[in-house]
C-alpha cells in the first residue's frame, strides 16, 4: 500500500502533456503516402523510374533521421 501511494505522488508532478512530433509541413507525409503507394502498385518498373527513386530516397531520409524517433 505504501508503494502505491509513493509511485501515486511521484506520478502526478510529472508532465502530462508529451507533445506531437513535427511531421513536417502539412500534406507532406499525404504526398509521401500517395507516392510510396504509386510506386509498390508500379512493380518491378519502379525500379527504373525517376520518381519512384525520388520518393524512396525521401522515405529513407525520414525514416533514418534523428527526429523520427520521437
Amino acid at each position: 500500500m505504501l508503494i502505491l501511494v509513493a509511485a501515486s505522488l511521484h506520478l502526478r508532478h510529472l508532465p502530462r502533456d508529451v507533445g506531437v512530433p513535427d511531421l513536417g509541413p502539412p500534406g507532406s507525409r499525404d504526398r509521401l503516402a500517395t507516392g510510396l503507394a504509386r510506386c509498390q502498385a508500379l512493380g518491378m518498373k519502379a525500379d527504373g523510374d525517376p520518381a519512384c527513386t525520388a520518393i524512396w530516397a525521401e522515405n529513407r531520409k525520414r525514416f533514418f533521421s534523428p527526429d523520427a524517433a520521437r
